[in-house]
């Protein structure tokens, strides 16, 4: 996939919230604004859900979910 280079020009993170599941895992969700290299005038948007779990003492992205934003 980055064969050709990067494939996001830049980013940035809005509205990040961590909820506690239990005390060894955790749900990291916000909305991605980001622009693509190929159309930098584009902005896109994507929600992005993450869960998190600490596994023998190291916190691990055991679940990841994004979904494209509608305007």
């Amino acid at each position: 996939m980055l064969d050709n280079g990067p494939i996001v020009l830049n980013y940035q993170i809005k509205g990040a919230r961590l909820r506690v599941v239990t005390d060894k895992a955790v749900l990291l969700s916000y909305l991605a604004c980001y622009t693509k290299p190929a159309d930098p005038a584009k902005q896109e948007r994507m929600y992005v859900s993450s869960l998190w779990q600490e596994i023998n003492g190291q916190w691990l992205n055991t679940f990841s979910q994004d979904s494209n934003a509608i305007r």
